[in-house]
């Protein structure tokens, strides 16, 4: 399936949310055209997807709301759906990007993890008060799964002032408990 490519420097992990403000001329016809043929768009994190031999990933998105804020920009919030590799990229006459997406059909880590288990009560109740604290991205998401392991450690990735690039180290782990320690260690025992 061939799709649009938004680069962006923003890390989104799947069953996540985010709000685009868009105001480019091109990334405008991609949502016009997203809406319009109800198919999403690729958000990635790099911008060089100029290389058409190489594979680059990213994430598959859909716009579930749109409005603008008091400036006339356009606010597009997305829903993560999937992550994806790109390849083959193509660029139209006002260099917006397309390439062709393969969905990714493992999950982002396999947990065993009980979601009674200490660490993950803890970085759930934290990450629940987070939202709390936090409307803007508390309203983001229509449904939370605070009782789902892997669900509250992509929203910690996510939410974390981390360089992207150690949070794809992260992702890359096969370890679930790892990433759960890993949470657990910066965000409850460095306190």
């Amino acid at each position: 399936m061939k799709c649009a490519i938004f680069p962006l420097p923003i890390f989104l992990l799947p069953e996540g949310y985010t709000r685009l403000r868009i105001f480019e001329e091109r990334y405008l016809r991609m949502v016009k055209e997203s809406l319009k043929s109800e198919t999403g768009f690729v958000l990635c994190n790099t911008d060089n997807t100029a290389n058409k031999g190489a594979i680059y990933e990213g994430v598959y998105v859909e716009i579930v709301d749109f409005s603008q804020d008091e400036s006339g920009y356009l606010l597009v919030d997305v829903y993560a759906l999937s992550s994806v590799n790109i390849t083959n990229v193509v660029e139209d006459s006002t260099q917006l990007r397309y390439g062709d997406m393969i969905f990714e059909k493992r999950p982002l880590w396999r947990s065993n993890l009980d979601p009674k288990r200490c660490h993950h009560i803890e970085l759930a109740t934290m990450l629940e008060e987070t939202f709390k604290n936090h409307p803007h991205i508390s309203s983001l998401y229509k449904e939370q799964a605070f009782d789902t392991p892997v669900w509250v450690a992509s929203r910690w990735l996510e939410l974390l002032p981390l360089e992207n690039g150690q949070k794809e180290k992260i992702k890359t782990v096969t370890d679930f408990e790892q990433v759960v320690d890993f949470l657990h260690t910066v965000l409850i025992e460095s306190k």
